[in-house]
């Protein structure tokens, strides 16, 4: 018996869950790795007064935190968009769920992101729906999705290598840039494109500069590849071919760090970093780079297939993990991030130095640490 187009992307939801929590599928290089946050021996400051609060798309967050956009659209996948919202509600922090477009095809799948509002109605949660369905869906589908969780914003996700390496991926990319523009008219809160795990160049900020978008999410390579989670379906599938390609592409993409600075200086919107965020060093790292909010993804999965309390305590690990780091590095504000040296070592010193990026400049930073 032949499943139908809807029940196929359930059943993807519940395989990509799966294939993250019990797989090896993160990039074997990890850029932030390359990065060294100068250490302060004589800090002169006390950790107590350091503030960690942002304001992002005219939302309040108590940390520069957002859990990115994991899943829906399977009945066991409601109660990981309850745990996180949950978790998200308490300590003031945002949220992405995961693709909509199967709630579009089978209502009765809405119930799975709506849990996400019910639980968290305060919080900033973020729609989300792939570039490509952007051609098919009508306006009322749009605001469904929108009108399903409240959203405050909806992310756009680019996910072409992930859609590559899929035996039912959409490999069409035409007219992407448009759909983009005719979604930015069409809707009264703030769209944001991002990146799956491939970052996000110069070349395409630059494409992107121009349209009505009100912040980016580059994504960058060096935590989940999709590619990888693809590998895993394609093998399973006994499809050689995909399999043999999803290797292949393993390890495609652009770093987190180089597509945050390459996109810091080209587009002036707020910029969210992820990709490879893996502890509260990560969020000051990406944030020193330039990005306004840390996204983390995969690490969240394990915590919210059990509970609302594991998710908490996952998350309060970031936080006081990037107090430490705030503390370690002289800053009292988030702000202050962005002016200390920073030593690139490294693949990652050779990948930015070859695409024009001094990186001398970031680690001769300095600042004045007693004009607070």
């Amino acid at each position: 018996m032949h499943e139908q187009p809807d029940e196929r992307i359930s059943r993807r939801k519940i395989e990509h869950l799966e294939i993250c929590l019990n797989d090896q599928v993160d990039s074997s290089y990890k850029a932030l790795d390359d990065m060294v946050l100068i250490h302060d021996a004589l800090p002169e400051i006390d950790k107590d007064d350091i503030t960690i609060d942002k304001k992002f798309l005219s939302h309040d967050f108590k940390a520069p935190i957002i859990v990115n956009s994991i899943t829906g659209g399977h009945p066991e996948t409601e109660i990981v968009n309850k745990n996180i919202a949950r978790a998200i509600e308490l300590l003031g922090l945002g949220m992405s769920v995961g693709s909509q477009r199967s709630a579009i095809k089978d209502p009765s799948m809405e119930r799975t992101f709506k849990i996400a509002r019910k639980e968290a109605p305060t919080a900033f949660i973020s729609s989300n729906i792939g570039v490509q369905q952007l051609k098919e869906l009508t306006k009322t589908d749009i605001e469904q999705i929108i009108d399903m969780i409240d959203a405050d914003a909806i992310f756009v996700h680019l996910n072409f290598l992930q859609e590559s390496i899929q035996s039912e991926g959409n490999k069409n990319a035409e007219g992407c840039l448009d759909e983009i523009e005719k979604l930015c008219d069409m809707v009264n809160i703030p769209v944001i494109v991002k990146e799956t795990g491939a970052g996000i160049s110069r070349e395409t900020c630059e494409r992107l500069k121009d349209t009505k978008i009100s912040a980016i999410d580059v994504e960058g390579s060096g935590g989940t590849s999709f590619s990888a989670v693809e590998y895993y379906r394609a093998k399973k599938e006994g499809n050689t071919i995909l399999a043999d390609l999803g290797k292949d592409f393993w390890n495609w993409g652009i770093p987190t760090p180089i597509s945050l600075l390459e996109c810091h200086d080209i587009i002036n919107i707020p910029i969210i970093g992820g990709g490879g965020v893996r502890n509260g060093i990560d969020v000051a790292k990406v944030i020193a780079l330039g990005a306004d909010i840390a996204a983390i993804a995969r690490p969240v999965v394990k915590p919210a297939l059990k509970s609302d309390k594991e998710v908490l305590a996952l998350l309060e690990r970031y936080i006081e993990g990037l107090k430490i780091t705030m503390f370690l590095t002289a800053c009292r504000r988030l702000d202050e991030l962005r002016e200390i040296p920073i030593v690139i070592t490294g693949y990652l010193n050779e990948y930015l130095t070859l695409r024009g990026i001094d990186v001398r400049k970031l680690a001769q930073r300095k600042r004045s640490r007693y004009g607070h």
